[in-house]
């Protein structure tokens, strides 16, 4: 339900320098949502609570069945909802099930940038996953390298 107000190698949606700044993100590595995730325990669940944490500050607009929501004002509603629904799922699976469409409405939950361009929610979503997934890959590679070398 609310959960679509918010959300590889590459990317689907990639956001390039100016977008983020015009959206008022932080590149991912450097964002508060991001240092947060890094010091939880990576379930699935931390991943869906970075993406909302994620798109809170972002100057985007939801469109979710006729009404347009800012993501600051819908992320507590996200939470909430994400709390009393959320049933072990993927991340993934979660996006592709809550992320789509409006409930009740039935219509394609959208995300409105500054310029007035439209995208899907879910597109957004699954590709900031898949982006946090593939530094996940990177970061866990070298933790990993520093492990196997001897020291002397």
């Amino acid at each position: 339900m609310i959960f679509g107000l918010l959300m590889a190698s590459q990317p689907l949606f990639a956001l390039t320098e100016a977008e983020l700044t015009e959206v008022q993100l932080a590149p991912m590595e450097t964002s508060a949502a991001y240092q947060q995730f890094m010091r939880r325990p990576t379930t699935e669940l931390s991943k869906l609570i970075y993406l909302i944490d994620r798109f809170r500050p972002a100057k985007l607009e939801i469109l979710y069945g006729t009404q347009y929501y800012d993501t600051s004002f819908a992320a507590p509603f996200v939470r909430a909802f994400l709390a009393t629904h959320y049933k072990n799922e993927t991340a993934q699976y979660w996006v592709l099930h809550w992320c789509s469409t409006a409930i009740p409405f039935g219509n394609t939950i959208w995300v409105r940038f500054p310029n007035g361009e439209n995208y899907e929610a879910r597109k957004i979503l699954l590709d900031e996953l898949a982006a946090l997934e593939e530094s996940l890959k990177t970061v866990r590679s070298k933790s990993s390298h520093r492990q196997t070398i001897p020291s002397l």
